[in-house]
């Protein structure tokens, strides 16, 4: 079983690394709860974290949209989005992610990733 900690290249989610374009991880704890992909990150994960309220339960408690404590980040081409994410949805099965995006690749994208190949 993979898990977070195999990706190389990978990094801690940092503000002010000025992190664009890339395939993110929002983790709990060491599982992998959500796969998603911006050319903006730092933008789209602060969404994730935007309080809401749910007035079936209390229309006054604001409540997370994702459960998470961690996010990483790795850094790719605007053309390798759909495929990186895609792949990585494959391998962890996020529950916040459904199904995932159908993007079909030969399982070599998996395979240099965790062997360190350069992504971006």
């Amino acid at each position: 079983m993979i898990k977070i900690c195999d990706i190389k290249n990978l990094v801690e989610l940092d503000i002010d690394a000025g992190m664009r374009c890339g395939v993110y991880f929002l983790c709990k704890g060491d599982e992998v709860v959500y796969v998603g992909q911006s050319t903006n990150v730092i933008q789209r994960v602060a969404s994730h974290m935007a309080e809401v309220s749910n007035p079936k339960i209390d229309p006054t408690a604001p409540i997370m949209r994702k459960k998470f404590d961690r996010a990483f980040f790795l850094k790719c081409e605007t053309g390798d989005l759909d495929r990186l994410e895609g792949a990585f949805i494959r391998i962890f099965e996020p529950k916040a992610n459904g199904r995932g995006p159908k993007v079909r690749d030969s399982g070599s994208t998996i395979i240099s990733i965790l062997a360190g190949a350069k992504v971006a």
